[in-house]
């Protein structure tokens, strides 16, 4: 149901496995995010990208590294 919404207000299949995934699970590094939505890490930065440039998903850096919510 969630996903209609997605799709709805412009997100593709893809942008919404990353959504869904995030939503599902909280806050990931990109790795475990890639695994958990099955996207490929290089698809899922672009992904990621336009999906912080659309305010939906932050980005936390620390010196564990980057992890997205």
């Amino acid at each position: 149901m969630f996903d209609i919404y997605l799709k709805e207000m412009g997100f593709d299949e893809r942008e919404n496995s990353v959504l869904n995934t995030l939503v599902q699970h909280g806050e990931q590094s990109a790795a475990e995010l890639s695994e958990k939505a099955g996207v490929p890490r290089s698809t899922l930065y672009l992904l990621l990208k336009s999906l912080l440039e659309r305010g939906v998903v932050v980005e936390i850096s620390d010196d564990a590294g980057s992890h997205y919510r």
